[in-house]
């Protein structure tokens, strides 16, 4: 196992939407490997983030977060490792929370599953999308 995927997240219910394209790298883990941050989600599942090590904890967790959410509709019977390669966004259609669900929806993808159901809305006034589950409180 040694596969690349991209997957593009979209939602738009206003003059401006979230996108967020994201590259991942996924393959064996390997004890013997180095590896630039690993993150363990269970015994079967690791998220690396390669070169983005740099981005905020916030973002981080957000992408934990968004596995730990859909874990189990995951099929995994060895252990892998999601390399995320890279996050490609828009500055101005992009909100951090979209990230919790751009990695559960690249998961359902990647594995084959029904994205479990989520409500988004935008606030005009706060100029922002909520989500119903709230990534802020599942991934705090």
């Amino acid at each position: 196992m040694d596969k690349f995927s991209s997957h593009l997240y979209r939602i738009r219910k206003s003059t401006w939407g979230i996108i967020i394209n994201l590259n991942i790298h996924v393959s064996r883990f390997s004890k013997e490997k180095k590896y630039v941050e690993l993150l363990q989600v269970n015994d079967k599942l690791f998220i690396d983030f390669g070169n983005l090590h740099i981005m905020p904890k916030t973002s981080k967790k957000y992408f934990e977060h968004g596995v730990r959410w859909i874990r189990n509709h995951l099929n995994v019977n060895e252990p892998i490792v999601l390399t995320i390669i890279s996050i490609d966004i828009n500055p101005s259609d992009f909100q951090e929370e979209g990230i919790f669900f751009a990695m559960a929806s690249w998961c359902s993808e990647y594995f084959d599953f029904e994205m479990p159901n989520y409500e988004y809305s935008f606030n005009k006034v706060d100029n922002k999308y909520e989500f119903i589950p709230d990534p802020k409180k599942l991934s705090s």
